[in-house]
């Protein structure tokens, strides 16, 4: 039997180029996939554009100051009454709020639990915990357990061939936002000892923010400069993941880690810190390993041990890029989320009967 389709508004204010953008992109397709009208809104300067162009899908700009602005919620408010939308996603704690003043008691507010910055999650009706420690910490910050709905990140798995090779010597790679909660100073640590020790590999970097020159600084004291290429930001992260051959995630606090999700589906054998995010999602480890937070020389041992196993890392690979089709694929979360959708559309209608 086919089920209902309706017109959601997926909201996202960020400007930049992390995880909740590139969930905002994600939540976009597997709406659609799922028969459903997207109402895309976004920041006018949003660092996405160009990648939210290709979905092709209608532009709703939205300027804004800050949650507290009154005239961009009357103004979403006025966009949310045009296109009739039956439901609000909201990404981020500004877009939840804009959306509580443009639409709380006319349509379903949903959220999503990005982080652990949950102060005006009761401005939500419904909140999709991507992780079972967010949902508990949900569950704690005081929103009712059936208001809860489980709901991993996703991602698109690319059409790519099983690796049966390594570079020669072994490509190590990382990637995310140089801020410090990222720990990228660690992996350079751990990069270091393995050199030390006589371990060959390269490494590449992606990424950029505040904390670049200091990780820049920290390489060259390392005297890790020949070994070590700091990339910058990456158009095209597939092909990024296609030069490495391991994958470092050094995180010292991640919630969910949407990169996991990347490396993982282009096959990479992944060394990661046992955060959060990355806790449930590598809970296997034969899809992964996990790391203490902080910890160079662990990091170090375990990314030994890849490059000296080679086809032990490939096939460790292989496994988390099946585990991940079967549970973080798109088209899988497209039809949870579908799920999740009718439920809460279906309860909505039946109060307001």
């Amino acid at each position: 039997m086919n089920t209902p389709s309706f017109t959601i508004a997926n909201i996202m204010l960020g400007r930049g180029l992390g995880g909740i953008e590139q969930a905002f992109l994600d939540y976009n397709e597997a709406l659609t996939l799922a028969g459903h009208c997207v109402v895309p809104v976004h920041a006018p300067d949003a660092k996405i554009l160009d990648k939210f162009a290709q979905q092709q899908l209608p532009s709703h700009p939205l300027c804004q100051w800050g949650s507290w602005d009154i005239f961009a919620a009357y103004r979403l408010r006025h966009l949310l009454q045009q296109e009739k939308v039956d439901a609000v996603i909201a990404h981020g704690n500004r877009a939840l709020n804009l959306a509580y003043r443009a639409a709380h008691g006319r349509v379903p507010i949903i959220t999503v639990s990005h982080n652990y910055k949950l102060q005006h999650a009761q401005k939500a009706d419904v909140m999709l915990a991507t992780t079972h420690d967010l949902r508990t910490h949900t569950e704690q910050a005081g929103m009712a357990a059936e208001n809860i709905f489980p709901l991993p990140n996703m991602v698109r798995l690319p059409q790519t061939t099983p690796r049966t090779t390594m570079h020669n010597p072994p490509v190590i790679g990382g990637m995310g936002r140089m801020v410090a909660k990222k720990g990228f100073e660690v992996m350079l640590q751990a990069l270091a000892k393995m050199r030390d020790a006589g371990v060959n590999f390269t490494a590449k970097i992606a990424g950029d923010g505040p904390e670049k020159a200091n990780l820049v600084r920290l390489c060259h004291q390392l005297e890790l400069h020949t070994q070590v290429e700091f990339v910058g930001w990456v158009a095209n992260a597939s092909a990024f993941y296609e030069q490495i051959d391991i994958f470092c995630l050094p995180s010292h606090h991640e919630p969910f880690g949407i990169v996991v999700l990347e490396a993982a589906a282009h096959g990479l054998p992944m060394i990661s810190t046992a955060t959060e995010g990355p806790r449930e999602i590598l809970a296997n480890p034969d899809h992964g390993t996990l790391v203490p937070v902080g910890d160079a020389s662990a990091m170090a041992s375990a990314l030994t041990q890849l490059c000296n196993q080679p086809i032990q890392a490939l096939q460790r690979g292989q496994n988390a890029r099946e585990y991940i089709q079967k549970t973080y694929d798109l088209p899988v979360v497209s039809r949870q989320l579908n799920d999740i959708l009718q439920q809460v559309l279906a309860r909505h209608l039946s109060q307001a009967a």
